[in-house]
C-alpha cells in the first residue's frame, strides 16, 4: 500500500478513514492491526484486499496493481489469490459444509475432489461434518468452516477482520492456531484486525492504528507488551487532542 487514503463523504460531512498509509508486508508473515473503534482497521483491510477503492494511493499484490484493475479483473484476483475470514462467517445456509468449500474453490478456477475437501475440513477439526448445513453447527464450528473455505484455495494473502470476536477463549485460540499454521506451513500472508491483545500476540508484528494513521509498531509481541503499548499510545493520542487549559 502506497499513500493510501480513504475519504467518505455524506452531504456536507467528510470522514477520513485512512490518511496516507504506506505498508509493505513480506510473503509468509503474520501481521495484526490494532486500534480503537473507528480507527480505520476494517477500511484498511478492505482497501488492501480490493474490496474498497482508495480515494488516493495504490495497492499492489506482488507486481499486480489492484487499484488499476477493472471490477471483473479484480474479482478474479480476489478469488484466486486472496482469502477472507470475518466475524460473521457468511456461509450459504442452503449449502452443506462441503458445498460451501467446493463453491469457493470452483469460483477460483479449481476442480477439487471430495477427498481433498474432506482433508481440508479435517485439518480444521471438522472431520465427518461435510454433509451438515450451517444451521446445524455451533458458532465456533461455523467459523472453522469459514477458515477451511478461506484456506482451501491456498491464498497468497488471508485477511481476517475480528475473526475471534464471537468465540470463547478456547475456540479463539484454535482459530489462531489454524492461521499460524497457514503462515508457517503454507506460506500464507495473514493480515488480522483485532482489539484483543492476546489475539494480536500470535502475530509476528502488531501495527497500531489511530484515526487512519499508523502510530506505533511492535515486533514479536506478548500480550502484556501489546496491552502496555495500547494504553500508552491511546493515552498519548487522547492527550494531544485535549484543549490546553
Amino acid at each position: 500500500m502506497s499513500g493510501v487514503s480513504r475519504v467518505y463523504r455524506q452531504g456536507h460531512t467528510t470522514s477520513h478513514a485512512l490518511r496516507g498509509i504506506d505498508l509493505t508486508l513480506p510473503p509468509g508473515s503474520f501481521t495484526a492491526v490494532m486500534g480503537p473503534s473507528g480507527s480505520g482497521k476494517t477500511t484498511l483491510l478492505q482497501c488492501a484486499a480490493g474490496l474498497d477503492k482508495p480515494t488516493t494511493g495504490t495497492v499492489h499484490l506482488g507486481e499486480t496493481e489492484l487499484t488499476a484493475l477493472r471490477e471483473r479483473e479484480l474479482t478474479k484476483v480476489r478469488r484466486r489469490h486472496l482469502g477472507f475470514v470475518f466475524q460473521h462467517t457468511n456461509l450459504l445456509p442452503s449449502l452443506t459444509v462441503e458445498q460451501n468449500v467446493f463453491l469457493l474453490m470452483r469460483l477460483a478456477g479449481q476442480h477439487p475432489e471430495s477427498s481433498g475437501v474432506a482433508d481440508i475440513l479435517a485439518r480444521v477439526g471438522m472431520k465427518g461434518q461435510g454433509e451438515c448445513r450451517p444451521s446445524q453447527l455451533s458458532g465456533d464450528q461455523q467459523q472453522r468452516v469459514a477458515i477451511a473455505r478461506a484456506i482451501a484455495t491456498r491464498p497468497e494473502v488471508l485477511f481476517a477482520d475480528e475473526p475471534t470476536g464471537a468465540l470463547d477463549t478456547k475456540m479463539a485460540m484454535e482459530v489462531l492456531r489454524l492461521m499460524r499454521t497457514a503462515v508457517d506451513h503454507l506460506g500464507t500472508t495473514v493480515v488480522l484486525a483485532t482489539c484483543d491483545p492476546v489475539v494480536s500476540s500470535h502475530a509476528d508484528q502488531v501495527l497500531f492504528l489511530s484515526e487512519g494513521v499508523f502510530v506505533d509498531a511492535l515486533h514479536a509481541p506478548t500480550p502484556a507488551e501489546v496491552t502496555e503499548r495500547m494504553h500508552r499510545t491511546w493515552h498519548l493520542r487522547t492527550s494531544e487532542q485535549l484543549p490546553r487549559q
